[in-house]
This record gives C-alpha cells, structure tokens and sequence, in this order.
C-alpha cells in the first residue's frame, strides 16, 4: 500500500516517547493478513522486570531510509536472553503511521481520511473508457487504435453536520519507455472522508471500519484497505515531528472479525466435511478450544441483546466473568 504495500520490511532503530535515550535496534515486518511485528536486539525493560509484560501504546522508529514512524498499540510477544548470545525481544503492533512521530494517543488527530477498497470499483461499475467501432473489427484489418478516458465526475455526499464524504476517480499512467512498446491506463477509485472538527484515531478507525463494512454488505466480500492515508490536524500537543507537512500513511491488519469468521468457517467445513483443502485452516487443539470458548461467549452475547440488554450491560457482565477473564488472558 503507499498504504498499498501489502508487504514491507523496515530496518532502523526504536525507541519508547517516555526513555528516548533507551534506542534499539531492529526489524519491523508488516503483512496486511498477519500485521505488524517489530524484532529488537535489546529490551526496553530492565532485567529486574522480566515477568512484567510490556503494552506500550506507542512505539517511534526511524528507518535506514529516514522515515519517521509510529507505532500504536503494541503488545510485548516475547523476552529473551540467548545464553551465549544477546538479548532480543518482540512486539506485535496494531496500526502504524508512516511520516510522522506522535509521541502519545492523544496527539493522533486527523482532519481528512482517503481511503481505497477492494471490491469497491466492482460495486460502482463506473467506467469511463471509450474504445469507439474499431474494438468491434478483425485485429488484422485495425489499422488505428484510438481509446479516450475521461474521469468521472466525484459522487460527493453530506453525511452528517461533521462528517463530508466524496468518492473520486484517479487515473493512473503506464507508459512504454525505451525497447518497449506498451501503455496502460488503470482507473483508482478512492473514498475521502472529510471532518469539520479533528477526529482522534480511535473515531477515525471506527468511521473508516464502518464505510468497510458498508461495502463488504453491498458486494458480499470481505473488504480489504488498498490503501489508507490520512492529513493530519495542524494542531498537535507535545514535540510531534513529521517528514511531510500534513500527509501521513496508515498500515493497520486486516479486520479480526473477519479472520476469526473466517477460522470459525474453516473449522466448521473441515470438521463436518473432511475436505483436506481446509484441513491447514482448520484450527486444532488449544487453537480449537479457544475458538468454540468464543463462538459460546458470542452466542450468550447474541441471546443477552436479543431478550433487550443494552451494550454496555453485556460489557459489564462478561468483564465480571472469571470464564471470559481467562479466555482474554489467553487471548
């Protein structure tokens, strides 16, 4: 992705806002299916708080390349201390935001998300390509070939008193160069959502998650981010430095209620139908009880709302349980 990579690796040197003199060394691995995972050389804790499981909310970065990046809510994977050898730990992070350093949650405020997604130029059907008679003929006997494109007018819609929504159309060029004798024009759709005040990341990617799933209903796919960039508020707290004046990049993992339906669906037709195709997408022991553990918990949730609990009700409930403490834990 420019948030179209689906897959990337950055080299560089990590640190945490609060201890900025405590730089590590490391590699931070992303896939869109999987999400991000930054390998250190080093901890970040002290030797005395081995046990203490680190969950930063956020992580900076700077890459070999010179890239700024912020890392948002991370979980401490794995401490280790190779005897010989050197200590090395890992994280697995949520969301990364390339081309600036926030150095809390609080200063993470956008004015302006333009996203892409898959499956969605599918559910338009708007095309603006004009191939004329000669696609009609015999190729031997075309002795001009003549297509015109002409981009569509954006669909711009109000969706609330703070919230403004267009969808655009981007042509984008390939032309032959030298020994080559080729030219192709690819037509990107994008849905930029404007805000009249400053959204925090949180409202940003439940707005985004919304408009995902708006489009997943309407072409019954799962929805994939192409790409997600965001302008930053010109207003920031703290000493927030970034590569770009507002323009920033958004690298998040695919949804995990699309991966855990996914499972359970995987689990179901292997376990019923034996198909063999399934049988390494299928989930197996402690995975398996975990999975039927919270298919229960969604079924009790599904029959609490039904007979007229509220969201936050059921939220408390299960927050008390001691059955979904441990499932969580485990998690």
């Amino acid at each position: 992705m420019s948030s179209e990579r689906k897959t990337f690796e950055y080299r560089g040197i990590w640190w945490l806002p609060e201890n900025p003199q405590k730089k590590l060394t490391g590699v931070l691995v992303f896939d869109q299916d999987s999400g991000g995972i930054l390998e250190l050389d080093g901890w970040f804790k002290e030797i005395t708080d081995i046990n203490t499981i680190l969950q930063p909310s956020i992580i900076l970065g700077f890459t070999k390349e010179g890239k700024r990046v912020t890392l948002c809510k991370n979980a401490e994977l794995q401490t280790k201390y190779n005897m010989p050898g050197l200590p090395v730990s890992s994280f697995s992070t949520l969301t990364i935001l390339e081309g600036k350093h926030f150095l809390n949650t609080e200063d993470i405020k956008f004015k302006k998300i333009s996203v892409s997604y898959s499956y969605l130029d599918e559910w338009l059907d708007i095309h603006a390509f004009d191939f004329g008679d000669w696609i009609n003929q015999n190729p031997q006997q075309i002795n001009e070939v003549t297509i015109k494109y002409c981009i569509p007018k954006a669909i711009k819609a109000q969706i609330s008193n703070d919230l403004y929504l267009e969808i655009v159309f981007r042509p984008q060029f390939n032309f032959a160069t030298s020994g080559q004798q080729f030219a192709n024009i690819n037509q990107r759709i994008f849905v930029n959502v404007y805000f009249s005040t400053t959204k925090s990341y949180d409202e940003i990617m439940g707005i985004h998650g919304k408009i995902k799933d708006f489009i997943s209903l309407a072409v019954l796919e799962s929805t994939k981010v192409l790409s997600l960039e965001a302008d930053i508020a010109e207003e920031t707290t703290g000493e927030a430095q970034s590569d770009l004046k507002d323009l920033i990049k958004v690298f998040c993992k695919s949804s995990q209620i699309t991966d855990f339906k996914n499972k359970a669906v995987d689990t179901r037709n292997y376990m019923t139908h034996y198909d063999l195709s399934l049988k390494d997408k299928a989930s197996k022991g402690a995975d398996l009880w975990k999975l039927v553990k919270e298919l229960e918990i969604l079924v009790e949730v599904c029959l609490l709302s039904e007979i007229g609990f509220t969201n936050t009700q059921i939220k408390n409930l299960f927050q008390r349980t001691q059955r979904y403490k441990f499932l969580n834990q485990a998690t």
